[in-house]
């Protein structure tokens, strides 16, 4: 799967500054830039910048793994779907993206304001739902929403 991210990323990343005549042409150089000053440009580090420059998958390798996974976590979304008998699978933080396979399935999923945490921090409530089912997420996010009122305008 990161594999998948890092050649997708290191492609996008060359094709946008080639296309906007950027000072560089690569993730590479971003890289190599950015080591000459790292107190300043690499506050968090730069793992995934080298990672992706040091990507060894082809474009057809790419192709075949990725559509490969979509197959796979296409299959997996419909069980679960059909399986539990549900148009919809919903929940709160990290586990709904850890345990629904949606994002390499190109299935679609919102996210709503649920409320809040004691210490003021937004809880996020996430629907998925199956390949062109963006309708049932907008129609039970706008319940959920009308039910909870639970957005409020943050403080600027």
């Amino acid at each position: 799967f990161f594999a998948l991210g890092h050649y997708s990323f290191n492609a996008g990343v060359h094709n946008y500054l080639v296309a906007t005549d950027g000072p560089v042409e690569s993730v590479a150089e971003i890289v190599a830039f950015n080591l000459l000053d790292p107190a300043d440009r690499m506050k968090y580090g730069q793992n995934h910048l080298v990672a992706s420059a040091n990507s060894t998958i082809t474009r057809t390798g790419y192709l075949q793994r990725s559509t490969a996974m979509m197959a796979s976590a296409r299959a997996v979304m419909d069980a679960l779907l059909a399986d539990n008998h549900v148009d919809l699978l919903a929940g709160t933080g990290f586990g709904v993206f850890a345990n629904f396979g949606y994002p390499p399935a190109g299935y679609p999923a919102l996210a709503v304001p649920a409320g809040y945490r004691p210490t003021g921090e937004p809880v996020g409530f996430t629907f998925v739902g199956g390949l062109f089912d963006d309708w049932k997420l907008v129609r039970a996010a706008y319940a959920l929403e009308q039910a909870t009122k639970a957005w409020r305008p943050p403080v600027l």
